[in-house]
């Protein structure tokens, strides 16, 4: 036997391992984007406050604060009647199942097969009619066969890690879409009280452009004014008249609008009588707010979740370049009659040891791996457009929180003032001693400013809801702010 290879033999050898290893390489993307944690962003100036309240972060089940049932219970019943928080519960059904399919790869697999029946075989298919068994047989197959992929590369591993941060990521979303909620109805819930606290003042200045109408009647039948005074007068009440129309139709559209958010019909929000609510919790600005924010708002952590998936899929990518071994095995019996299936003589089987490796498959690899990378890139993008808002939003928070509260002081004050401005001038004006134009000027200064001062109460009230969910509304990560490492 000649010890000299085939030259042809020899050249297409050299062919398949320079081709198999061309394939075994990824393209060059270039280096990973990074992710950036809140605290590698300048904010220590805009995250500082002025207010004495307790440095730290909201508690779970913030809304409690407040110390109003009622807002409690609506609270409650949105979270458990909310369509967008059942969604978001069915997706992390739907990652859990992804992520249990994709950990599958990683064990054996083992099938049964059996099957029973009557044949007949031909008697003239080139086989002596001596050794074919004559007439119809029962025939009977039971068998087991198995699978194991070694994963030499990781790339089921990979696949797992991914669909593991992508269900982790759902369960974040899940958190968000519940901070949304409960967040979206206290503001709502505040509205109303102010648009209801509005209607009272409203109601109030109906009344006393009323009374300021027939006080200025009286005036002109007794010849103290002439009919201008009343014609204005009458203005006025018709205006207010108007004012209070249109806050009756913004307290039922709000009405409407929170009886949506509790996933129920618009007749459920009439039954909601909100009190009045004079006490405003502040909450503080914690220390560590620029570089914990990243574990302590749901939006950044789903985001960081879905980095890390997108750089567990350029892994699974990359490993499919590279060659992938399978071990499968089968046993079984069969025979032709069915009492001789359990005898020895009717097993059969093999076991295989498989080999793939991928040496031209027209560009799906690159393509796989270039659409893997371009996933990540823009989840990165993401999470840094993430958290560039939270810090945005946080600091916008604190700063309006912190200038409504001394608005809210200054409105007070200047309601106080312009009620006794308003009582001295009606005083004057029903003496005699001053005109209708002083009068009605000093009246509609002080209906003003007592609706401003309601409004920026519950403005007040708002902004602490802003600042509450912009800080995470109780929501706690333990899991690690770190990237996936760049190759």
């Amino acid at each position: 036997m000649s010890t000299h290879m085939n030259p042809r033999f020899a050249a297409a050898s050299l062919l398949a391992i320079t081709l198999s290893l061309g394939a075994c390489t990824a393209p060059d993307l270039g280096p990973r984007p990074q992710l950036t944690p809140p605290g590698g962003l300048e904010a220590g100036q805009s995250l500082t406050s002025n207010s004495s309240a307790l440095r730290d972060w909201p508690r779970e089940r913030w809304w409690t604060a407040y110390g109003d049932p009622q807002l409690d219970a609506l609270v409650e019943e949105a979270l458990a009647g909310s369509p967008s928080v059942a969604a978001a519960q069915a997706r992390i059904r739907q990652a859990r199942g992804a992520a249990g399919i994709a950990g599958a790869a990683l064990l054996p697999t083992l099938g049964g097969q059996g099957s029973a029946g009557f044949a007949k075989q031909s008697y003239n298919n080139g086989v002596p009619a001596g050794f074919v068994p004559k007439g119809w047989n029962s025939t009977g197959t039971l068998a087991l066969s198995g699978d194991f992929d070694l994963d030499l590369w990781g790339a089921n591993r990979k696949a797992l890690a991914a669909a593991t941060s992508e269900a982790e990521a759902a369960e974040a979303d899940a958190r968000q879409a519940e901070l949304m909620i409960s967040s979206n109805v206290v503001s709502s819930y505040f509205d109303l009280a102010r648009l209801v606290e509005r209607g009272k003042a409203l109601a109030d200045a109906n009344k006393a452009r009323g009374s300021f109408v027939d006080l200025t009647g009286q005036r002109e039948r007794e010849g103290i004014d002439n009919q201008a005074p009343m014609r204005r007068a009458e203005a006025a009440a018709a205006t207010a008249r108007a004012a209070f129309s249109a806050n009756e139709e913004q307290t039922l559209l709000r009405r409407h609008a929170l009886a949506a958010l509790l996933g129920k019909g618009p007749d459920r929000g009439l039954a909601i009588t909100p009190p009045a609510i004079a006490t405003v919790p502040e909450v503080g600005i914690p220390t560590d707010a620029g570089i914990a924010l990243a574990g302590r708002r749901p939006d950044i952590v789903a985001a960081r979740l879905r980095a890390e998936a997108a750089g567990a899929r350029i892994d699974q990518a990359r490993a499919a370049y590279m060659p992938n071994i399978s071990l499968r095995g089968l046993f079984g019996l069969t025979s032709l009659g069915l009492s001789n299936l359990i005898d020895s003589g009717s097993t059969y089987g093999n076991g295989t040891g498989a080999l793939s490796l991928p040496i031209f498959q027209g560009g799906r690899l690159k393509g796989q791996f270039t659409q893997a990378r371009g996933s990540y890139d823009a989840a990165v993008a993401n999470y840094n457009e993430t958290v560039v808002g939270a810090l945005q939003e946080v600091a916008d928070a604190l700063a309006s929180r912190d200038a409504a509260a001394g608005q809210e002081r200054d409105a007070a004050e200047a309601a106080r003032t312009s009620q006794v401005g308003y009582d001295l001038s009606m005083q004057r004006f029903r003496g005699g001693l001053s005109n209708y134009l002083d009068a009605l000027t000093a009246q509609t200064d002080a209906l003003q400013a007592r609706e401003a001062a309601i409004d920026a109460h519950f403005r007040t009230l708002a902004l602490e809801v802003a600042l509450q969910r912009a800080l995470g509304g109780g929501f706690a990560d333990n899991s690690s702010e770190k990237a996936p490492e760049n190759d």
